[in-house]
């Protein structure tokens, strides 16, 4: 078994939050039910490259971005995940999904046990998909590009 410690949090944090306990291989071990309780916070975006295939609109063209973004949650100990997405023009409109798989340094459980590597990449993706991140990535990108 995976010996865990609490660290303590500088930051005043509300009772009903689980503490978040650092196993010693480094992971955040938490079931997906404790994950919904942490409120992420947005931690840096940026774009990592722009497509060169461009959209035909009627009146415009729309070009393809590819990104990242990365949000945490910090109580003494950190909660990290990140994952890329992607910015497009599809069915009259513009899109912005997550795609490839997550990175973090959760291990989520269930009934006790590490969940699967599928299942894990399940869950964060449920998670990523239920999280208003799109705004402020969009506008972390969009800032950092006219600067």
């Amino acid at each position: 078994m995976i010996k865990q410690q609490i660290l303590p949090s500088p930051i005043a944090q509300p009772e009903h939050l689980p503490a978040v306990r650092v196993s010693d291989d480094g992971l955040v071990r938490i079931t997906f039910e404790q994950l919904l309780c942490f409120p992420m916070q947005h931690l840096l975006s940026g774009v990592d490259n722009e497509r060169g295939d461009a959209v035909a609109t009627e009146s415009a063209q729309a070009s393809e971005l590819a990104g990242y973004t990365e949000w945490f949650y910090e109580n003494g100990s950190a909660i990290t995940l990140g994952w890329d997405w992607r910015w497009f023009y599809a069915n009259g409109s513009m899109h912005c999904d997550a795609i490839r798989l997550p990175r973090s340094n959760i291990q989520l459980r269930e009934d006790d046990y590490d969940v699967s590597p599928a299942r894990y990449d399940e869950l964060l993706m449920k998670y990523i998909s239920q999280l208003c991140w799109r705004r402020d990535t969009i506008h972390t990108v969009c800032t950092q590009q006219s600067a």
